[in-house]
């Protein structure tokens, strides 16, 4: 739904961004969520211009939620990809006479996992307080093949690596029916930051007592029920990481980062029916972003189309979730690279009740 999802309550499946949203639910709840992820990208640099696709399956998380009394209080945990990093390229160089081939790889990802408590006090509101904690490395790594055999080939690797806790905060508000508000913050986490660099002939590890923190990251999203048929969303989400991520040396080339999307989704019918689209919930979606990073002296955007579908079964406790994700990001005329990717994803949600007394 145009990454949207802010303001979308659900009996079935867990609000992977909103977790005040908890609050709705009647049972003990989980959610599976994996990812493939195809890029074609295409790159100008030093008077050369290449073409590149890889592809990758990431883990996209994992959400449990148990309610300790019925629409009141929810204890929940999660965890899923903060950042994610996978590029490569390949160049080859001439100088006087030595030339040689220089292959760069940029890999790795951060996680943020959560344990949270949630709480409604009325049935038309929902709070929920976060303990996160952030843990990953990213990976740069760079190979220099020389094609003289007089010269060694030449290899190293900086490794980024980050730990620490942080705490967030999310609601959910439903002034009217039909009509919520969503909304999550995450204050700045204490992470500790250690650099790894290795070499043929060198070892060196900084200090891991070098403090380093993400930005805040807070978003806002709206949603409406148009009948009981159709449902209408939009959200903004916004981090500034030209004022986190504090390292060692200056990084010149992060901004602010943010995303609006709009969304719309077709609920399926509760009744049999014979009409098709009334068997499955669809979903479609637009969303916009920058993404953060500048190339070339030049903010990088994206634009992106969505398209999901929703199938229940076991009775209708369960659900499988599809989605769809095409777009485009960069100008090659403009930032001297350009992106095409198609996501899909895949979710599975389950639940049965725990705790509980059956009345």
């Amino acid at each position: 739904m145009g990454a949207t999802g802010l303001a979308l309550s659900d009996s079935i499946s867990l609000n992977a961004y909103n977790i005040a949203s908890w609050s709705t639910i009647n049972n003990t709840r989980i959610n599976l969520s994996l990812r493939y992820h195809w890029i074609s990208t295409q790159i100008s640099m030093l008077g050369q211009s290449q073409s590149l696709t890889r592809s990758t399956a990431n883990f996209e998380g994992l959400q449990l939620a148990i309610p300790l009394q019925k629409k009141r209080w929810v204890i929940g945990a999660s965890i899923s990809p903060y950042a994610l990093t996978n590029f490569n390229y390949s160049y080859d160089y001439q100088q006087a006479e030595i030339s040689y081939k220089q292959n760069v790889f940029y890999e790795g990802n951060i996680a943020r996992s959560q344990i949270s408590l949630i709480w409604s006090p009325h049935r038309r509101m929902g709070f929920a307080a976060s303990l996160n904690y952030f843990f990953g490395a990213i990976k740069d790594r760079y190979y220099l093949i020389f094609n003289n055999s007089q010269l060694s080939d030449q290899y190293y690797k900086i490794e980024y690596r980050f730990r620490g806790p942080g705490i967030g905060l999310s609601t959910e508000l439903r002034p009217f029916d039909h009509f919520i508000l969503g909304g999550f913050i995450d204050f700045k986490p204490r992470i500790s930051y250690t650099q790894l660099y290795v070499s043929p002939i060198s070892y060196e590890e900084k200090s891991s007592l070098t403090k380093t923190s993400f930005p805040i990251f807070a978003g806002i999203g709206a949603s409406y029920r148009l009948g009981t048929s159709w449902l209408i969303s939009s959200d903004i989400i916004y981090q500034d990481w030209s004022k986190g991520l504090k390292l060692n040396s200056p990084v010149n080339n992060l901004e602010e980062f943010s995303q609006v999307g709009v969304g719309l989704e077709h609920t399926r019918a509760a009744e049999k029916t014979r009409k098709f689209l009334n068997k499955f919930d669809s979903r479609i979606g637009f969303s916009y972003s920058k993404i953060g990073y500048i190339f070339n002296s030049i903010s990088v955007q994206e634009y992106a189309m969505h398209i999901g579908f929703g199938f229940t079964f076991f009775r209708e406790q369960a659900r499988l979730d599809l989605a769809f994700i095409g777009g485009i990001r960069g100008n090659q005329e403009k930032t001297l690279a350009e992106e095409k990717f198609i996501k899909s994803m895949i979710s599975i949600s389950a639940g049965e009740l725990w705790f509980q007394k059956q009345r």
